[in-house]
């Protein structure tokens, strides 16, 4: 369920806000690994999650 929530996200479907709350550490945690595949900029994270990304 994490992976789906990462991808709407990133897709723009949805925003973290409205990510359950117990999900949300794990989707960040597949939103860190898109930062590590290259999928995603730090910088993105940042914009997608409202928090610096720290690897």
């Amino acid at each position: 369920m994490p992976r789906i929530y990462a991808e709407l996200i990133v897709a723009g479907r949805k925003t973290f806000t409205q990510v359950p709350e117990q999900v949300k550490a794990d989707v960040k945690l597949v939103l860190k690994e898109y930062v590590v595949d290259g999928r995603l900029t730090p910088e993105q994270y940042q914009d997608l999650v409202g928090e610096p990304y720290v690897g």
